[in-house]
């Protein structure tokens, strides 16, 4: 393709949410050694967690675009697990397209990039066909549009509908980030991201069903430290995110009550991965 696809659609909506949220979820310990893979041969990257021991299996023939990927375990959840996926990969027309099934879990993907658009679609074959579809595209180089629908072919239809906008380096907030966006479901929202200086941004997410608000400082080294407090469900966050000896990518989160009555339990996680693979 000559130009790149715009951004995905949920690429756009954490815009500003990864500058608060960005790995918050990791609990207890993680090692993941999966590294880009190589075409025609098999790749075998090792993987282990508290619970679980084993190894990620790959092969991707370039001759057919056709990636085959599964996980090996020691204490799989069920069998299931051990079911393979596919992806395969084509363009046509400037569109560069693909189609990914995943066995275990009977989902099917579609992504389909140009240069004026990116869509995708997400189809949970054992519910019926329940899943989402969302499609994104820049109305300029730093204004970005998206839409997503959830639907439910097997109960109600059309269960959310979603737009938002994205306007990247406002002058009206320092260069920083705006986001605006409406569901049939939670209403509307606001994000907004404002740089402090070269190394710190300030950054506030408000919604109907929750409102954060923090931080994210970064060195000049590329190490980040994110410090976000949920009004929602009365929680602090910490983390820490810093490339290791030129291979691995360490991760530290840290998560606490603001309450005494609150029903969150602290949690503390931290978890090893290639630095050239990106983390959520």
């Amino acid at each position: 393709m000559s130009q790149p696809s715009p951004l995905s659609y949920k690429e756009i909506a954490h815009t500003v949410e990864d500058y608060l949220t960005k790995c918050d979820r990791v609990k207890g310990w993680h090692l993941d050694a999966t590294e880009p893979i190589s075409d025609d041969v098999v790749n075998y990257f090792p993987f282990a967690e508290q619970k679980n021991v084993g190894v990620h299996l790959s092969y991707r023939s370039s001759a057919l675009n056709l990636l085959t990927k599964c996980a090996v375990s020691v204490n799989p959840s069920s069998w299931f697990r051990f079911l393979p996926t596919f992806e395969y990969n084509w363009a046509r027309d400037n569109i560069a397209q693909t189609i990914e099934f995943a066995c275990s879990s009977t989902t099917l993907k579609y992504t389909a990039s140009h240069p004026v658009f990116h869509a995708e679609v997400h189809s949970l074959l054992a519910d019926g066909g329940s899943g989402s579809a969302a499609v994104s595209t820049c109305l300029t180089k730093d204004a970005l549009l998206g839409m997503e629908v959830h639907y439910d072919p097997r109960r109600s239809g059309l269960k959310d509908f979603t737009v938002l906008a994205v306007q990247n380096g406002c002058p009206a907030f320092s260069q920083g980030d705006i986001l605006a966006k409406y569901s049939f479901l939670r209403g509307l929202g606001l994000h907004l991201r404002v740089p402090v200086s070269s190394y710190l941004d300030a950054a506030v997410i408000s919604e109907s069903q929750r409102f954060i608000v923090g931080c994210q400082g970064r060195s000049p080294c590329g190490a980040k430290m994110l410090f976000n407090i949920n009004v929602s469900d009365a929680t602090s966050t910490i983390t820490a995110i810093r490339n290791v000896q030129d291979m691995w990518k360490v991760t530290l989160t840290c998560t606490r009550p603001l309450t005494t009555s609150s029903c969150v339990r602290p949690s503390v996680g931290v978890r090893f991965t290639n630095e050239d693979v990106p983390v959520d």
